[in-house]
């Protein structure tokens, strides 16, 4: 018995000592994404996504910001879950001070009021995808919904301006819309919302996903690559703040290239 409870306590202790010294620490996720559907002059093109800040320090975010700024970065996309109130003011600033070529674009989160969110983003530069998308280059559209949980996402509406020949990227807070709409017209999903479990043991068990509230699949948007119903890549984020602290579920920002194959 007491080794049993010793194993418990070291466990936790082990668990504790992650949580303080490892998972409140923003890992800079480097990715290639390589598809036929990308034009040849989009290879090396570099997007930065950053989702789910929520409480995250806006001293260390200015740390990372100054990181951020020496990648030469093309695009900044916004997964929605922003701080309310002050707060957000202050965090919109300081992402705008993000250098990136072809601007910064987002969507609402379940914890975003739209009302305060999308002005903040338009007084700080920014473009609010609201079930809609652009292009942001030639054959690079972009295209961000609205979050599944608080309003109503329409993928069809948010690509209507996509021509057969441009790589698509869907900025979708909540990776369940993808099951629940088509989207075979997209190259690729941006996700966060599920924050990779937060509160895991040794990253394996994570059980939130026991309950249907932070998603109806499963594991399959727990964290890292899926796929939608429509059988499209999907990434989901961990983003980078909590809604109680993370455990072996480590903050994240993701730096993807893209590549023409």
């Amino acid at each position: 018995m007491e080794i049993i409870i010793l194993v418990i306590v070291t466990i936790i202790v082990i668990h504790l000592i992650h949580a303080v010294l490892v998972d409140n620490k923003v890992k800079y996720n480097f990715m290639t994404y390589e598809s036929t559907a990308i034009a040849k002059h989009l290879d090396g093109y570099k997007v930065l996504f950053i989702s789910d800040i929520h409480d995250y320090s806006l001293e260390q975010l200015e740390k990372n910001i100054d990181y951020l700024n020496q990648l030469d970065a093309d695009l900044l996309l916004l997964g929605g879950d922003f701080p309310s109130g002050e707060r957000l003011e202050k965090v919109m600033s300081l992402l705008s001070k993000i250098r990136v070529k072809d601007g910064i674009y987002g969507v609402d989160g379940n914890h975003d009021r739209v009302s305060k969110l999308f002005p903040s983003m338009v007084k700080n530069n920014m473009v609010p995808l609201d079930n809609s998308g652009l292009h942001i280059q030639k054959e690079l559209y972009v295209a961000g919904v609205a979050d599944l949980r608080k309003r109503t996402p329409n993928v069809a509406q948010a690509l209507s301006g996509a021509m057969e020949e441009d790589f698509v990227i869907l900025l979708s807070h909540n990776p369940d819309s993808v099951m629940k709409q088509d989207t075979s017209k997209v190259n690729l999903t941006l996700s966060g919302h599920t924050h990779g479990g937060e509160i895991t043991f040794f990253g394996w068990w994570k059980p939130i996903f026991m309950f249907k509230g932070i998603s109806k699949y499963g594991l399959r948007f727990s964290g890292g690559w899926a796929k939608t119903a429509n059988d499209t890549d999907v990434y989901v984020s961990t983003g980078m703040g909590t809604s109680f602290f993370r455990i072996y579920a480590p903050l994240e920002i993701v730096i993807l290239t893209l590549k023409a194959k």
